[in-house]
């Protein structure tokens, strides 16, 4: 699927394979080691952000609110099996 990362001028878009899942988790995608090499991706996963390069000269950042997230990750805790 064609999947754009970022927004306007400061994006960039490659197909992504998908594989869907039926399950409960905080985790809306999972993206793998192939695309974020095409991406040419930075991940941080204590800083729940994601920097690449949509053009040689620049870099972009794309950030989670970190109270959403926490919120997120305290609910899934919650689900029963």
């Amino acid at each position: 699927m064609l999947t754009t990362f970022g927004s306007g001028k400061l994006s960039q878009s490659l197909i992504v394979l998908y594989i869907l899942v039926d399950a409960d988790t905080s985790y809306n995608v999972l993206l793998g080691k192939p695309s974020l090499k095409k991406l040419g991706a930075i991940v941080s996963t204590p800083h729940l952000a994601i920097k690449f390069p949509p053009s040689i000269r620049e870099i972009v950042t794309v950030k989670v609110d970190q109270i959403d997230a926490c919120e997120c990750h305290v609910k899934s805790c919650k689900i029963e099996p």
